[in-house]
């Protein structure tokens, strides 16, 4: 008596046996859609995949600012772009100072620092001091410092606001 041969397949969480036979006719109905869908197909499938993945990097681009934390170690054009997320002109600037703290940056109300502006709020960002050196792996960064200032032309909504980095990047 002759036994038929079967082969072993993973699916997901295990291993499947099937016949040469089962293959074959799982073979045959791609074939078939192949065939079925023409010509269209590579080309299709070519700008589904294009216009997913742009998608996607267009929106990742746009929640990039708005979601995940702050990043000090970046560029001041970088830092505005990012903190642009969560200054809005025209919000009410508690909502403003509100966002920053919850990104670490610590707030206070100062005299008007702008000629045009009847509240400026000055916001900063410390990063944390490095650990000790005997539980570094590496050297730690140059401590960065950042300066948001929120200016409010009517003393309630947020108008504009200006970031400096202290040290300056590179280049700038």
């Amino acid at each position: 008596m002759m036994e038929e041969q079967t082969d072993m397949y993973n699916q997901d969480d295990g291993w499947v046996a099937c016949s040469p036979d089962t293959v074959d006719m799982n073979a045959e109905a791609l074939a078939g859609l192949a065939r079925l869908t023409g010509f269209f197909n590579p080309f299709l499938l070519l700008l589904v995949s294009l216009f997913v993945a742009t998608e996607s990097a267009a929106m990742n681009a746009s929640n990039e600012s708005r979601s995940g934390a702050f990043r000090p170690v970046q560029s001041t054009a970088e830092a505005k772009t990012q903190l642009a997320g969560w200054i809005i002109p025209g919000s009410p600037i508690s909502d403003s100072v509100r966002n920053l703290a919850s990104q670490g940056f610590t707030c206070q109300t100062t005299m008007p620092l702008s000629p045009d502006a009847q509240l400026s709020v000055v916001c900063s960002y410390l990063i944390p001091p490095p650990p000790p050196p005997q539980q570094r792996l590496v050297t730690p960064i140059t401590p960065v410092t950042w300066i948001v200032t929120l200016n409010s032309k009517d003393g309630t909504t947020t108008g504009d606001f200006k970031v400096v980095r202290s040290p300056k990047g590179i280049g700038e």
